[in-house]
This record gives C-alpha cells, sequence and structure tokens, in this order.
C-alpha cells in the first residue's frame, strides 16, 4: 500500500511539473496566454468566488449524477423481466448515449432557458446516465447468474431480490462504471453553465472569456482540474478500493 502511494504520488507530480514546465514555456512566447505566477495570484485573491463556484458546479453535478444512478437502477430492473425488455432497455442506452454532450446542453437551456441551474443537472444527468446503465446492467446480470438460484429458493419478490441480492452484489459495478460516470458530468456540466447558467465554473471559465480576463480564465480552469482530481482520488478510488474488497 505505500509503495503504492508513493508511486501514484510521484506520477502526479511528474505530470504537474511537465504541466507547468509547458505552460510555462507557452507563456513566455505568447502575448496572451497568462503567465502561473499572474494566475495564481488571481485565484488567491478570488478564492471565496472560487469557492461558490466549485460548490454550485459540484451541487449540479452530483444532482444529475443521482437522477441517473436511480434511473439506471430502474431500468436495469426491468431488463431482468425477460429478454425483450433487457434488448429494448440496451437499445434505449445507445441511443441516449449517441447523442452529443453539445446537443443535451443546447436542448436543456432551450427547455429551460438560460438563468437557470437545471440544464447543468440535465446535462450531467444525461451524460452519466448510458455509463451508469452499462456498469448497473453488467452487475445485475452477474448478480441475477450466481444468486438467481438463491432468490428462487428464498421465494423473494421481484422487488425483494433487487432489494436484497441484485443491488447489494452490483455495488462493485456500479462504483467502477459511476466513476467514470461521475467524472464525464463533471466536466460535461460546465459546458451547460457556459453557455447560460448563472454561476458555477463553467460560468465564469465564459465570463472571464468574453471580457478577455485570461488569467481569470486560466485560474478557474485550474480550479475545475483540481476539483476533477481531488474528488477522483480522494473519493471515488477509494470507493473503487472498496468495492474490490466487497467481491474478495
Amino acid at each position: 500500500m505505500g509503495r503504492a502511494w508513493l508511486r501514484s504520488t510521484t506520477a502526479y507530480a511528474v505530470s504537474t511539473i511537465i504541466f507547468l514546465s509547458a505552460w510555462f514555456i507557452l507563456s513566455t512566447h505568447s502575448g496572451i496566454l497568462p503567465g502561473i505566477r499572474d494566475t495564481f495570484s488571481f485565484l488567491a485573491r478570488n478564492l471565496h468566488v472560487a469557492g461558490r463556484d466549485a460548490l454550485v458546479t459540484l451541487e449540479n453535478t452530483l444532482a444529475g449524477f443521482t437522477l441517473a444512478l436511480a434511473a439506471s437502477l430502474i431500468l436495469a430492473w426491468l431488463a431482468m423481466v425477460n429478454g425483450l425488455v433487457e434488448e429494448t432497455v440496451k437499445a434505449f442506452n445507445v441511443l441516449i448515449h449517441s447523442v452529443s454532450a453539445l446537443v443535451w446542453a443546447l436542448l436543456f437551456l432551450i427547455i429551460y432557458g438560460f438563468t437557470s441551474r437545471l440544464p447543468a443537472v440535465g446535462v450531467a444527468a444525461a451524460t452519466s446516465f448510458p455509463i451508469l446503465l452499462s456498469g448497473t446492467l453488467k452487475g445485475f446480470e452477474v448478480a441475477r447468474s450466481e444468486y438467481g438460484e438463491l432468490s428462487r429458493i428464498l421465494g423473494l419478490s421481484r422487488t425483494g431480490e433487487l432489494v436484497h441480492i441484485l443491488a447489494p452484489a452490483s455495488v462493485p459495478f456500479i462504483i467502477a462504471s459511476g466513476r467514470s460516470a461521475l467524472g464525464v458530468a463533471l466536466r460535461i456540466s460546465v459546458v451547460a453553465e457556459a453557455f447560460g447558467a448563472s454561476g458555477g465554473i463553467g460560468y465564469r471559465l465564459w465570463l472571464y472569456y468574453q471580457l478577455h480576463m485570461y488569467e481569470g480564465f486560466m485560474a478557474w480552469a485550474i480550479l475545475l482540474v483540481t476539483l476533477m482530481v481531488v474528488l477522483d482520488k480522494l473519493v471515488l478510488e477509494r470507493l473503487e478500493s472498496w468495492s474490490r474488497k466487497w467481491i474478495a
């Protein structure tokens, strides 16, 4: 565990050094791209705004992710009825997965307007849903093949089978797909925020870009990357590691 942590930390340190070096070189030879010092100075002066925007984006993303998780659980459960329903659910999943994130963003803006947080929530849900549904379907299929006979012996209803067998046995699959889905949702939700929200990281990115405040633009880009890395390493990666023990 200690060696794995050291190796991972070293890898992130090297990656950060490479990124900062490339940024320094590009900013030196560009009259527009702000330097590292100016960017982080801007971020330090506006930490209260950064914290508020990060919270808004995180709330939008988690709300959409939660809706997508609930929908994937319901549809995966329905897919267990028979082969036709299962194929219909899978076909629906492919259809949703084929829609571009840009299309979702514009569609939800048309529906909910340009000052609502709902487009960001909707985009997060729509983009994370196919990933979650695929993982949940796989988990349910494995659980049904391994514990289906036990369910019949116990005489469980379909709801009882979902609650006591399918959902618990599928936890590792759901968490693994959830890690990817949440990362995608967080990246894409800022697109909807940039187009029409009144807050969040995406909104501020687009605002600073329009105002030609490029140090602010870069500061909020760094904020988004930091939020994603922290969420993935401190929460999602640990959950996935715990789920592997669940299998064992």
